[in-house]
């Protein structure tokens, strides 16, 4: 009998050091500049946890001591770090840049618009629907460069559908909304995304749809190139003519030459073309785009192949003879935390109208924007939502 309670102790001890969590601060860096990395891709190994370090280069999580971080960026090489060698607080990591002098030009036989047509279909087909996403979302609008609303929270994601008619139903777990600048009219607006938009476009792959005819030809140059630091990802690059007198996009399409699906999708608008942005009719008003930057990341992990971030961001001006005047930049960044399998236990009356989180009534029950986020705000982004303090 004492053996035997001994056997138990011994295996209760194990099973708590083993599911000990850490949580963990890191700031990554490039090993030449000592500039920070922004936009890196983070995950837990087999723990379906995931992050993105801000502009800052930081990063924050919690995960079980004894698991490994996934860190990757196309422009560094890949890094896996055991949790026990990174200390409780902040850590400074250094990543390695990819030698690009060692990357190829791949020449295919089938038109670059094709094979992109093809990895698209493919990509809708293996993305893993039914799925449940526990996302953290975050949104930041200005007007004339002054913060005007902040809006985040934890969102579940039920997703269903069929690949090319994708359904979404946002339901809000925890959540706040506020105006900043309440003496402005702008904050007075409820603006902000439709994230039911955002995830319905990325998981149907609509932004590239017109890189994906022969007519996107007379505009843009295709080319495939390799990724010296992954030999299984190609990555897609499409640039517009210089003498093409358009407002038109730099693309980057990267994507798994084994599994044949999309890894990430990066569109911007080119600076070399913005000169030729022309303004459009919107109800009562003239608009003029400034900047359009929209990423995706997408990851195979647990045997399923899921959305891992997005982020949307837009920079245009609102007009007319009347009183609207704005020069709005909107920004909505999207973490994949976790993901499970669906079982749609959820109240449909629970489901956010139209998937827009800023027009949700404050729900805040936990420091969840914390270790939880999967998203450091900067210290300019911080600095905002210390103002905020006095209103939670």
């Amino acid at each position: 009998m004492k053996r035997c309670f001994l056997l138990f102790t011994a295996l209760f001890i194990t099973g708590i050091v083993t599911s000990q969590e850490k949580n963990i601060t890191v700031i990554l860096k490039n090993a030449i500049t000592k500039d920070v990395i922004p936009g890196a891709s983070i995950s837990v190994k087999d723990k379906g946890i995931g992050a993105v370090s801000n502009d800052d280069g930081v990063f924050k999580l919690s995960a079980p001591v004894s698991s490994e971080i996934q860190i990757s960026h196309l422009t560094f090489k890949p890094l896996v770090i055991a949790v026990k060698d990174l200390k409780e607080g902040d850590n400074t990591v250094f990543m390695e840049v990819n030698d690009f002098t060692m990357e190829e030009v791949i020449v295919s036989k089938t038109p670059i618009y094709e094979v992109l047509a093809a990895l698209i279909d493919n990509s809708r087909q293996q993305l893993s629907n039914p799925i449940h996403l526990n996302t953290y979302c975050r949104e930041f609008i200005k007007n004339h460069g002054k913060y005007t609303r902040f809006t985040d929270g934890l969102v579940d994601l039920h997703i269903k559908g069929k690949p090319k008619n994708i359904d979404v139903d946002a339901v809000a777990i925890q959540n706040r909304s506020y105006g900043l600048n309440e003496e402005e009219e702008a904050s007075k607006m409820l603006v902000g995304f439709s994230l039911e938009d955002i995830i319905e476009k990325t998981y149907e792959f609509g932004v590239l749809k017109k890189f994906t005819k022969k007519s996107s030809l007379e505009n843009y140059d295709f080319e495939i190139k390799s990724n010296p630091a992954n030999e299984n990802m190609y990555i897609i690059h499409i640039t517009p003519k210089k003498e093409v007198q358009e407002l038109l996009f730099n693309v980057k399409v990267a994507y798994d030459i084994t599994k044949k699906v999309i890894l990430s999708v990066e569109l911007k608008t080119a600076d070399s073309h913005l000169q030729y942005a022309k303004e459009i009719n919107i109800l009562i008003a003239r608009a003029l785009i400034k900047k359009s930057h929209f990423r995706a990341e997408f990851k195979f992990e647990n045997n399923k192949y899921v959305l891992a971030s997005t982020l949307a961001d837009l920079h245009f001006k609102l007009w007319n003879k009347r009183k609207i005047n704005y020069d709005m930049e909107a920004k909505n960044a999207l973490i994949v935390t976790k993901f499970q399998n669906e079982t749609f236990a959820y109240n449909k009356k629970d489901v956010i109208k139209k998937g827009r989180l800023f027009k949700q009534t404050n729900n805040i029950k936990t420091n969840y924007w914390e270790f939880d986020s999967g998203l450091t705000p900067t210290h300019e982004e911080q600095a905002v939502i210390d103002n905020l303090k006095t209103k939670l």
